[in-house]
């Protein structure tokens, strides 16, 4: 699962595997730590998963977690469909500002050198763009 954040927006990109551990366990998580060893305070960890109770995506920063919780309908949306997809609408008169978009993560039209993608999704435009060696 990759992460990028800049400003208040945050963006996660799953693979084929990711999509499928989400759909099946209603969660998938990765970390990443800072220094040696294994002190807590220098991880960051980052989750993706099902809240039944939620009408909205939601997202919390709890103990060097950031989570990002979908409810049923737009969880079922993404992990059982075509769908490519899904963000919040934060804007306009929200209490949340943090815009959050998660994506499936597509192969690169382009292939880059030590880059291992067998497990993206085949990107829409791959046969009009052949991917270059």
């Amino acid at each position: 699962m990759k992460l990028r954040i800049k400003g208040n927006t945050i963006r996660y990109r799953l693979t084929k595997a990711e999509v499928e551990q989400l759909k099946t366990y209603g969660e998938v998580s990765e970390q990443i730590s800072f220094g040696p060893g294994k002190d807590a305070s220098q991880t960051l960890r980052y989750t993706i998963q099902q809240n039944r109770e939620l009408e909205a995506i939601g997202i919390s920063f709890i103990k060097g977690e950031v989570c990002v919780e979908l409810p049923r309908d737009i969880f079922k949306g993404f992990t059982e469909t075509e769908q490519v997809s899904l963000q919040n609408d934060p804007w306009p008169g929200a209490t949340q500002t943090v815009f959050i978009l998660v994506e499936k993560d597509f192969q690169c039209l382009h292939k880059r050198p030590n880059e291992d993608e067998t497990d993206h999704y085949q990107h829409p435009l791959a046969e009009e763009n052949p991917i270059q060696l």
